[in-house]
């Protein structure tokens, strides 16, 4: 019977749909602190992000680092650019988790140590061992050993993160990590507004511009609908011969500019989507260009 009762409660747990978003949730998560994009994707699946839109960013975040922003973007349900960046909600638990880590990726780790900062002192349980962790990451990273060590000391006490404290501890005896910054250099450092384009120049201001901030940055325009200046910069950003990806083809050819690396594939896919803004419903318009850069401006006429 109790055998009976146990198996009936896992269950529930497992077809209970507010529970395995849960559990989606949590597992993306976790492979988001390990790095594991692949892994990131495969959980946060465009469908799976249509029913649960805190997922939407984190598999950004994977594209971003898999260099595929520009090609798959679209693809996911992206109804507004807060969808991208949570600048509109930087103050939620799960958009402190979400921006923590994206500063980290693109190197402002000053940012991504504040964001921690802040999740943690949202959290009702305190600061837990994934903050730990990332402070003592990011503090290594910005070349700061005491801090670091101080982290290590905290974590140490855990007979489950000892593996990590030892790895962090050789490279700091190894002098690994860049230099910390001189004070009138960290006196200039960006602090996170609620401009998403701002905080990408700011980072860049201070040399930490990167592929990944110029693809954020392209794709941000693209959100804002500034076709004009998406062109400027993609022009400085990919040179002749370069590979475009998908949304930058169709977002090019909605400027009027047709450079030699738009695929004919994409050009008369074009033509179609001008024929039937003619003559097309919306729901045919929904029907055949959902997932393209098309639709969503279409979607965003006001711009």
């Amino acid at each position: 019977a109790f055998a009976l009762l146990l198996a009936a409660g896992a269950l529930t747990v497992c077809l209970h749909p507010a529970l395995r978003e849960r559990e989606v949730l949590a597992h993306t998560r976790y492979a988001v602190a390990l790095g594991d994009w692949d892994r990131v994707l495969a959980l946060a699946t465009p469908a799976q992000c249509d029913q649960d839109e805190t997922l939407i960013p984190l598999a950004l975040l994977a594209l971003q680092e898999k260099g595929q922003l520009g090609e798959r973007m679209f693809t996911y349900p992206v109804i507004q650019e807060d969808d991208f960046d949570r600048c509109d909600r930087d103050n939620e638990p799960e958009s402190l988790f979400f921006l923590g880590f994206l500063y980290e990726r693109l190197g402002g780790y000053n940012e991504a140590i504040h964001n921690f900062y802040q999740l943690s002192s949202s959290q009702d349980h305190g600061t837990s061992f994934l903050v730990l962790r990332q402070l003592l990451s990011d503090y290594y990273q910005l070349g700061n050993y005491t801090l670091a060590e101080k982290y290590c000391q905290i974590l140490s006490r855990s007979t489950l993160h000892g593996q990590y404290v030892r790895h962090f501890r050789r490279l700091m005896a190894e002098g690994v990590a860049r230099e910390p910054d001189p004070p009138a250099v960290r006196s200039g450092m960006p602090l996170a507004s609620h401009n998403p384009l701002e905080n990408l120049f700011q980072l860049g201001s201070v040399g930490l511009y990167s592929p990944a901030i110029a693809e954020r940055t392209l794709c941000t325009l693209l959100l804002q609908g500034e076709l004009g200046a998406f062109h400027a910069l993609f022009e400085t950003v990919y040179l002749d011969g370069d590979a475009i990806p998908r949304h930058y083809q169709e977002a090019l050819l909605l400027a009027g500019q047709t450079p030699a690396g738009i695929s004919p594939a994409v050009r008369q896919r074009f033509d179609a989507f001008q024929a039937d803004m003619l003559s097309g419903t919306a729901e045919l318009l929904r029907d055949r260009y959902l997932g393209t850069y098309w639709y969503y401006y279409l979607a965003h006429s006001q711009f």
